[in-house]
């Protein structure tokens, strides 16, 4: 359980853990600039584990969170026996760098490349 202002991850820390929020909901922050929200049944904290790079945003409950923590080496294990996990994450992968590619897009000015 987490408290509304709480760090769920830290940026910079190992990745051994991946997280599933339960109740509530998170924000998530690189280096300082908000970047995106964590809704309830939102996994979370998996990009570090697949990468073996150290977590690349921090993760604040903006409300009293109740979050699912598993282990790296079960969540693994977890994907490959249970395809529909894996779908899902996926899914949720490919809806973020749909949006991160949207702001992009909007961000360039006409005639940049």
């Amino acid at each position: 359980h987490f408290a509304a202002g709480e760090e769920l991850i830290h940026q910079g820390d190992e990745a051994d853990h991946v997280f599933i929020i339960i109740e509530g909901h998170a924000e998530a922050y690189v280096d300082g600039q908000r970047v995106g929200d964590v809704q309830k049944d939102e996994i979370f904290g998996a990009m570090a584990v697949f990468t073996r790079e150290k977590r690349s945003a921090t993760v604040i409950a903006s409300e009293p969170c109740t979050v699912m923590v598993i282990p790296k080496e079960q969540f693994l294990s977890l994907m490959q026996s249970n395809p529909r996990i894996a779908h899902s994450l996926i899914e949720s992968m490919a809806r973020r760098i749909d949006l991160l590619n949207k702001e992009i897009t909007q961000l360039r000015q006409p005639g940049e490349s």
